[in-house]
């Protein structure tokens, strides 16, 4: 924690850290599913004594100017985005501290390794652990539900997809940290809207966005003066160019996977479809939504589109792209981690990027990423809080961001000058705007269900030629009333 005297900052050292966790976190020994809050914003103890404590140690603080524990300037922070060795208060050691257990997937670089290294440094009572997960998200449900299910303890931080948020929550499986947020004067603002607003469900905030990205549109800057606005902007474009026998104007991922939902999702929201009314009800079978799957079905199928567009994933089209062969593409700002720092740089030298185009009701993309929560059965619930603050900190996106290629969570580090330095992507004014504009996928406590339903019904209307309304009257149908429980896939 800091504190200013005359412009200075003081700091607390390791052994007064301990003292002063006498008032800020609750006895560990005495597990309670949320703190006990004070009205002056610190934990409730019986005594008055560690008042006094506190006083004292800021007196010899201040006298004694020692290091800083928690939050670091960005100015401090090593090329990784670490504190270098000589001003950590922690040790990359578990002896006398708390052990908390964070899980999530295998991670390809090095980010979350070193962003627990740099926890653990830090903090002088908490010591993180990282349980590796399953690479794709089917293996990780399945664990994590098989673990929560059984009331285990064994995990106090689960990461996972946010589409998982509500029936997590409604499971009871994760904990609502708006208590922690109040106490903390955490600052939900300085997160990208829809990131924060999806991992809300039913009142409460069941976690905090670890990573996200969002459809985006890629255009040719050398052919298209600016990017298009709506969708029938980018087939006007489209139907005016010329092309060579190996070019086309449109492409995307159409392969059937959760993308193709987000794709179908963008045009039913951009012309006024809903998903859902209250109490997980699906209303998706209208009017608007028949509106919007049609103009997907008609650049899908145009003269212009890419080939085989339902076998391509997004990064086949990035491909293609790259490789001159489309003028248009619609992908996720995720793809940027899939290629090469000299793909993109030469990338970013003949194209631009913009927010997905609009319909006539407005529109956007849906958010997708993963949430970091605390898990219901933890029995280090403050501890847990304390790491998944750091997580989502400036600092530790910060780190996670230099290290990984992710887009941050947080609006202020795309303005990050050594961030932008080495992805100038995040100088791209169309790559913020199109975070800006997203929106939370559909919520409901049965996402799984929908997703699925929805791929196989939109696939069959793109792919088969069913008819839209049948589509759209399956996909309720088959939501609403269950044959048999939960569908799993084939």
């Amino acid at each position: 924690m800091v504190f200013y005297s005359n412009g200075a900052i003081i700091i607390i050292r390791p052994l007064e850290a301990a003292a002063f966790r006498l008032v800020r976190l609750r006895n560990t020994t005495e597990p309670s599913p949320v703190p006990t809050i004070a009205k002056d914003g610190v934990y409730m103890k019986k005594s008055n004594l560690s008042i006094y404590i506190i006083l004292f140690l800021l007196m010899v603080t201040q006298l004694s100017g020692c290091a800083l524990f928690g939050a670091q300037s960005p100015e401090s922070l090593s090329p990784s985005g670490t504190v270098p060795p000589t001003q950590t208060q922690g040790e990359l050691s578990a002896k006398d501290k708390t052990i908390i257990v964070y899980a999530r997937a295998m991670d390809e670089t090095n980010a979350t390794k070193l962003l627990i290294d740099e926890f653990n440094r830090r903090s002088s009572t908490i010591f993180v652990k990282y349980q590796e997960l399953p690479a794709d998200s089917d293996s990780i449900y399945n664990q994590l539900k098989d673990k929560l299910s059984a009331h285990s303890n064994e995990y106090d931080i689960i990461d996972f997809d946010m589409s998982l948020c509500a029936e997590f929550a409604s499971l009871g499986y994760i904990s609502d940290i708006s208590p922690y947020i109040k106490v903390d004067a955490v600052k939900t603002e300085d997160f990208f809207n829809g990131a924060y607003e999806s991992v809300k469900f039913d009142g409460g905030v069941w976690g905090l966005p670890r990573n996200i990205s969002t459809g985006i549109l890629f255009y040719r800057k050398d052919i298209v003066g600016k990017a298009p606005k709506t969708w029938d902007n980018l087939i006007n474009f489209c139907t005016m160019l010329s092309y060579d026998p190996s070019q086309y104007g449109f492409s995307m991922g159409g392969k059937q996977s959760e993308i193709l939902s987000i794709e179908g999702y963008e045009f039913i929201n951009a012309y006024g479809g809903k998903f859902f009314s209250s109490g997980d009800v699906c209303i998706i079978n209208s009017k608007e939504s028949a509106e919007g799957l049609t103009k997907l079905y008609e650049l899908y199928h145009s003269s212009y589109a890419a080939p085989k567009l339902s076998e391509k994933s997004n990064i086949d089209s990035f491909v293609d792209y790259t490789n001159g062969s489309t003028v248009f593409m619609r992908n996720q700002t995720s793809v940027f981690t899939t290629a090469t720092d000299q793909t993109s740089e030469v990338l970013l030298k003949m194209t631009d990027i913009a927010p997905v185009p609009k319909g006539i009701a407005g529109g956007g993309s849906f958010v997708s990423g993963n949430m970091a929560a605390i898990s219901n059965y933890s029995d280090h619930k403050n501890e847990a809080w304390e790491f998944l603050k750091f997580l989502t900190s400036y600092d530790g996106q910060k780190i996670i961001t230099l290290n990984s290629g992710r887009f941050p969570v947080l609006r202020e580090l795309v303005m990050d000058t050594e961030i932008r330095a080495k992805y100038p992507r995040f100088k791209t004014e169309g790559f913020c705007d199109a975070m800006e504009q997203a929106v939370p996928r559909p919520a409901t406590s049965r996402y799984r269900d929908f997703t699925i339903i929805f791929q196989e019904e939109l696939a069959a209307f793109l792919e088969n030629d069913q008819d839209v309304s049948v589509t759209l009257n399956n996909v309720q149908s088959r939501f609403n009333h269950p044959l048999s429980g939960p569908l799993q896939k084939e």
